[in-house]
């Protein structure tokens, strides 16, 4: 085994993840082009998907050196990754959701009961 990056299965694992990183590229192009309209959402949004795009990528190759350098405590180390991964894109979904919500004025249902009638 050598102790050179294995860049076929780095290049697979992106390769997997290749239509979640085709969201992100146009939820961040979205947020863009809505960027001068509603900044907050967008700017939330850029960050959630920047923070998810750049876990799955981290979490990929860690995962990778890893397996590929196995040191003494390697499945602790794996663990530690896969949970610290989960914590971030669970921050990153976090933020797109939040982005979903904020700025918008409340709207009571009885509002939205009559403009439907």
């Amino acid at each position: 085994m050598s102790g050179g990056p294995n860049w076929s299965f780095l290049l697979t694992q992106l390769n997997y993840n290749g239509p979640i990183f085709l969201v992100y590229i146009v939820a961040a192009l979205v947020a863009l082009v809505n960027f001068s309209r509603m900044w907050l959402p967008a700017l939330l949004t850029i960050s959630g998907v920047g923070l998810l795009a750049v876990t799955t990528i981290v979490t990929i190759a860690a995962q990778q050196y890893l397996t590929q350098s196995r040191p003494e405590n390697w499945q602790t180390m794996m663990t530690i990754v896969a949970v610290g991964g989960s914590c971030f894109r669970a921050c990153g979904m976090g933020l797109v959701v939040s982005a979903v919500f904020v700025g918008r004025s409340p709207i009571s249902p009885g509002r939205y009961l009559d403009e439907n009638e």
